[in-house]
């Protein structure tokens, strides 16, 4: 996994940076002291994996970061306080590490981001299933039939009629895996199936399954506009 360190604070920087280097499989591409230096690293590089993010920062906070930016890797957070948890959650988060670091911590946070990478896997030979880790096993789904993904703190519900499959993963990972044809993201917390939309209103969509509604974000509404079908 490729990893990029933004803390204002040099000790931590330093510290994490030792993690990261003790971790086989873990690759250091850079070590940010704010959140514009880290901004001008995600648009160079476009294989970063992981974001390894303090919170209180000057000029833009490691929440407002998640708040603005929507097309970002796995994060997790590296906080001298628990306060910021419930917002950092709130934006799918895969794990809050609270300082001071301590190692077998540390992995724990990374075993989930791997975790995460790991629960959905692809068929290489046929792009219109997906598997999905369930209950032990791998259960192929069929792309035509979910009709979409909801995040829900570090899981995800992958809904495809009357089944639901919840699925340790975040948004990001469950974006790269679904194809961008037919699928979209509305909002922090839902990627929909284009084909699975029946109704636009202001900031609401409703869905083929009876009474269901998803918001829309503010962000991504422009995204959705440019690829609905419009005459």
């Amino acid at each position: 996994m490729n990893v990029i360190i933004v803390d204002d604070d040099s000790v931590s920087r330093e510290l994490l940076k030792i993690c990261v280097e003790r971790t086989d499989n873990l690759h250091l591409v850079a070590s940010c002291s704010n959140i514009r230096d880290a901004m001008t690293v995600l648009k160079e590089e476009k294989n970063i994996d992981l974001i390894l993010l303090d919170v209180e920062m000057p000029e833009i906070s490691g929440i407002d970061f998640l708040n603005t930016f929507k097309d970002i890797p796995q994060v997790i957070i590296v906080s001298s306080k628990k306060d910021y948890a419930a917002d950092a959650f709130d934006n799918n988060v895969t794990d809050y590490i609270v300082k001071p670091i301590n190692y077998d911590r540390f992995i724990k946070a990374i075993d989930k981001a791997r975790n995460a990478e790991n629960n959905f896997k692809v068929d290489s030979q046929n792009a219109e299933f997906i598997f999905v880790r369930h209950k032990g096993r791998l259960q192929r789904v069929s792309m035509e039939d979910i009709d979409y993904a909801e995040a829900n703190a570090d899981y995800i519900n992958l809904v495809a009629g009357e089944a639901k499959f919840v699925v340790h993963s975040s948004m990001k990972n469950i974006e790269t895996k679904l194809p961008a044809r037919s699928f979209v993201r509305v909002h922090r917390g839902y990627i929909v199936n284009l084909n699975k939309i029946r109704t636009l209103e202001e900031n609401t969509l409703y869905m083929n399954i009876k009474g269901l509604t998803i918001p829309i974000g503010r962000l991504y509404k422009e995204q959705l506009m440019r690829r609905l079908n419009l005459v």
